[in-house]
């Protein structure tokens, strides 16, 4: 155990560190296996868009190029519904921590002002 690591406050700190790792694990690799479907069905008809004449190579880059466009359109929305999902649920609660760190800091601004 490190030294600059403190003690656990509470006996089941242990259980939530584990499945606040196991969500962050399911939710990266259920994002990326969503991020890569979006890739791979990005329209194939896309290098027809290219230059006419335009060679192999310049078509296979237009696809690429297609793919990771949708790939980051779809992690936009991604970003945007976990927000969404982050702003509902934490709706009308307050950090204890911060409320406690504001009030310390209005009460040391009023000693050094007073």
């Amino acid at each position: 155990m490190s030294g600059s690591t403190p003690a656990p406050r509470c006996p089941a700190a242990g259980a939530a560190s584990g499945l606040l790792n196991v969500a962050h694990k399911l939710g990266s690799s259920l994002g990326l296996a969503i991020l890569v479907t979006v890739f791979a069905s990005a329209d194939p008809g896309a290098a027809a868009t290219c230059r006419p004449g335009a060679g192999a190579h310049a078509q296979s880059v237009h696809e690429l190029a297609n793919g990771v466009d949708a790939a980051l359109s779809g992690s936009v929305v991604l970003l945007a519904l976990g927000l969404g999902v982050v702003l509902i649920v934490m709706h009308g609660q307050r950090i204890p921590n911060l409320a406690v760190g504001r009030a310390s800091a209005r009460a040391s601004a009023q000693r050094s002002a007073g």
